[in-house]
């Protein structure tokens, strides 16, 4: 293959990969604007969670206090006591834990009727139901960032690759043209020597053979004919 065409090759394949390095950019770019929008949506999320569990502590402890004050309240302040009593008094680990358990059933029971009295209702269902959606929310937000990063990382390396192939085939086709160069000056530089030779310069043996004294052509051979004779 002449150095002419392997140069014309090599001028496809850079004309190919600066018109696809353009769109791989443009691609990029539009993914670091959706990893933005997915990092907006996470921060979102985070403060929506901390908000809804901010309200449910406030909630509940609004309803501990209400429940203070109720008949149910010191029914449940008793039975504690006797708990406390009961444990004293040096009962196996197994019943106190046992009885332990009977406690939070009857404090689940109270929350649940003090807040139906109060709300008619009950508001913990409709935060707990909330705080469940945004956790879901958070954790696919999550997921797709992992996603971004992964095509971020694998576009950014294909960028980096392209333009590394781009840059050592400039540099081949820069070496090929000075290569070709070269063989044009060579070329061109033998022509003016055979030109120098032929108007004046000392013909070569093989020159003066070439000439017929019987139709001499132009002034110098016909001089070089008449004095050969």
């Amino acid at each position: 293959m002449s150095l002419r065409q392997t140069i014309l090759e090599l001028k496809i394949k850079i004309d190919k990969i600066r018109q696809e390095l353009p769109l791989l950019e443009i691609k990029l770019e539009t993914l670091n604007e959706d990893k933005q929008l997915v990092f907006d949506e996470i921060s979102r999320l985070t403060t929506l969670i901390q908000r809804l569990k901010q309200q449910e502590t406030d909630i509940i402890e609004d309803i501990q206090e209400a429940i203070k004050q109720t008949n149910i309240g010191i029914q449940y302040r008793e039975l504690f006591e006797r708990y406390e009593k009961y444990k004293d008094l040096g009962n196996s680990t197994s019943d106190s834990l046992k009885m332990h358990e009977k406690m939070l059933e009857v404090l689940r029971k109270i929350l649940s009727e003090e807040l139906e009295k109060k709300y008619n209702n009950n508001p913990l269902t409709d935060i707990n139901t909330k705080i469940l959606s945004a956790n879901n929310e958070h954790e696919k937000a999550k997921k797709k960032l992992t996603v971004i990063n992964n095509e971020i990382s694998s576009l950014t390396v294909k960028i980096f690759d392209k333009k590394s192939a781009l840059s050592d085939l400039t540099r081949e086709i820069n070496n090929l043209n000075i290569q070709l160069g070269r063989g044009l000056l060579r070329i061109k530089q033998k022509k003016d020597r055979k030109k120098s030779t032929k108007k004046g310069g000392k013909w070569s043996i093989k020159y003066k053979r070439t000439i017929n004294c019987k139709r001499p052509k132009g002034f110098s051979q016909k001089q070089y004919c008449k004095y050969k004779k």
